[in-house]
């Protein structure tokens, strides 16, 4: 979660509606769903990484 914070920075309302929107690139499941396992966690640092350079929306 603090990966998270920090890509969101302050803007506390975008992440929560990014936590709470279904994903394409999850299989159409929001990111809150990907913190129930250490496997489905890496997954979601994997899309956050992705989003840091620009490489998905």
């Amino acid at each position: 979660m603090s990966e998270i914070d920090t890509f969101f920075e302050d803007e506390r309302e975008l992440r929560d509606e990014w936590l709470n929107t279904p994903l394409p690139i999850l299989a159409g499941e929001p990111p809150i769903d990907y913190f129930s396992s250490e496997e489905r966690r890496a997954r979601l640092k994997e899309v956050i990484g992705e989003m840091k350079f620009g490489e998905t929306a």
